[in-house]
């Protein structure tokens, strides 16, 4: 699988993937996204918790190879995803909270998230030939 997440390199190994929340409304209408709901995500090493209407996903993530395009401002994260059997947990590495937005384009998954001072863009594809550069843009 594929992450492609439109940030800012800012220096060789720091990376910012926060956009303004005036170009929220801009984004969500070009996309044309509908919300999905609130999600928490936690993160516990490469298991990541995502709680979801009442519901916990537990995912391994294991990175593959992860590159940088600078022409198109995408840092391209190629991993594997495996559901994983839930397991109780106290402490985790991180937290977040978040609402998201997303639009699903047939290859492509186009989402939002959006954090109380900040937004994310980001897109989702199975293989590295459905992704279409052309269809990304802020």
């Amino acid at each position: 699988m594929y992450i492609l997440h439109y940030c800012i390199q800012e220096s060789d190994f720091i990376f910012n993937e926060k956009i303004t929340k005036e170009k929220k409304d801009e984004i969500l209408s070009k996309y044309e996204m509908k919300i999905i709901g609130e999600i928490k995500e936690y993160w516990e090493n490469n298991i990541r918790v995502r709680a979801y209407n009442n519901t916990l996903y537990f995912d391994n993530i294991k990175d593959k190879e992860i590159i940088y395009n600078k022409k198109e401002k995408l840092l391209i994260q190629e991993f594997s995803k495996e559901k994983i059997i839930p397991y109780s947990f106290y402490h985790m590495d991180s937290e977040e909270e978040y609402i998201l937005y997303e639009k699903n384009d047939g290859n492509m998954i186009f989402q939002l998230k959006d954090y109380s001072d900040y937004i994310t863009f980001q897109c989702i594809c199975e293989k590295k030939k459905d992704i279409n550069f052309q269809k990304i843009y802020i």
